[in-house]
């Protein structure tokens, strides 16, 4: 059977969004004076959400008000330095017979924005977080969607680049293709039994088009 809808990850999947989280956590662990962080300490812990980035970054749970004025220097700072990755704009060019799917754990006016300014007209649905909502790897906001609109998980690839986008997709029950130009380090992806694993944005294309 092959594929007819695809749900991507967005941060470390389709844009290089570390260099704007990076100043947006710096700038707000100024505010507290907090030690400042590095890129590699950001690809470490994103993933999760923003309270997750933050306690793992600060190595405790009391963050909330830290988190709060993280979220909200981001938003107003997330399209600064942030662009996709190479060959991403032509691999979505190259998937216009399939409807495709943004899932992200950024707020959902924050997922919106980005594929506005980057990726406008792609995207058939697109999920952020919602308040009552649990952020993945929780199946719950896709499973809502993908039932909503009576999709058939037979024919849905999750496209993501680290170990919580499989946890996701398995916690869908989807097949699951992880990308090594992301966040995570190819050996980390490696320990994820996932179907597909590609170095290259445009290898997608051989995938979709071995299973037609």
């Amino acid at each position: 059977m092959s594929y007819k809808v695809l749900i991507f990850d967005l941060d470390g999947t389709l844009l290089d969004t570390t260099p704007d989280i990076l100043n947006a956590v710096n700038t707000t662990f100024d505010k507290y004076k907090e030690k400042q962080v590095t890129i590699k300490d950001i690809k470490r812990c994103i993933g999760n959400g923003a309270k997750n980035l933050i306690s793992c970054l600060l190595e405790r749970k009391d963050v909330d008000t830290i988190v709060s004025d993280y979220v909200q220097y981001y938003d107003l700072h997330a399209q600064i330095e942030t662009k996709p990755y190479p060959s991403i704009l032509e691999l979505l060019n190259n998937l216009k017979d399939y409807s495709k799917v943004l899932y992200s754990n950024k707020d959902q006016s924050t997922v919106e924005t980005l594929a506005d300014y980057h990726f406008k007209d792609t995207f058939k649905y697109i999920a952020g977080t919602l308040k009552d909502y649990p952020i993945k790897p929780d199946p719950k906001r896709m499973n809502e969607l993908i039932n909503k609109h009576n999709l058939n998980k037979d024919e849905i690839l999750f496209i993501g680049d680290s170990e919580v986008d499989y946890l996701t997709s398995q916690n869908i029950g989807v097949d699951c293709c992880l990308v090594t130009w992301g966040f995570r380090d190819k050996d980390v992806l490696m320990r994820e039994p996932a179907k597909y694993m590609i170095d290259h944005p445009m290898e997608l294309l051989h995938i979709l088009n071995n299973k037609r």
